[in-house]
């Protein structure tokens, strides 16, 4: 799902994080919050009400991975 994100999104992704959206490729950085800024950006094509901080305190790591990894599942089929 990632490759789908629009220029405007993964800047408002990397505004969240404070970090580039090419820092999720260090496993040696701390990337929860980049993870969770991305998932959030995407469900929020969903539902424009979502607001962050409600997302990441409720977001758990097995949803954020699913919002993310969609994209891989469906190049699968």
């Amino acid at each position: 799902m990632i490759e789908t994100l629009t220029m405007a999104e993964i800047n408002q992704a990397e505004t969240i994080a404070g970090k580039s959206i090419q820092q999720l490729s260090d496993t040696k950085a701390p990337n929860a919050r980049l993870m969770t800024a991305v998932a959030f950006v995407i469900a929020k094509r969903a539902d424009n009400t979502l607001n962050f901080e409600k997302f990441e305190g409720e977001a758990t790591l097995e949803t954020v991975m699913k919002i993310i990894g969609e994209g891989d599942e469906e190049t699968k089929k």
